[in-house]
């Protein structure tokens, strides 16, 4: 689901897409692109929830899907400091309408931040 070429995936074994985030970054948007899950589910999207660790703030948490793409927007959480170096996460909740139910699958990603 990840779209771009910021993600990188540095250990196989565990895949889990992460991406630079600047520390004094305003917000950040990222692009997930869901077209080949709901065409492999043979579903339509429903609706997806986005969750962030304490140090980062998901603007956009249950909103921003157009033709395939969810557009999240991450920033800073205001009292938080973020330190070098560090991943952190945020998970997105994707739902999709299948013709026998609804089918909700978590994506965990990871921002790694830097100097800017």
């Amino acid at each position: 689901m990840t779209t771009g070429a910021a993600w990188t995936i540095s250990n196989p074994a565990k895949p889990a897409p992460w991406a630079w985030f600047d520390d004094d970054e305003e917000a950040q948007r990222i692009p997930l692109n869901i077209t080949a899950w709901l065409a492999d589910k043979g579903g339509s999207y429903s609706a997806h929830t986005v969750t962030t660790d304490p140090e980062l703030e998901c603007l956009n948490p249950t909103t921003g899907h157009t033709a395939g793409v969810i557009g999240i927007w991450i920033k800073k959480a205001a009292a938080a400091t973020l330190e070098l170096g560090k991943k952190y996460k945020f998970t997105i909740v994707v739902e999709a309408t299948l013709s026998d139910g609804t089918v909700k699958e978590p994506l965990t990603l990871f921002l790694k931040i830097r100097a800017k």
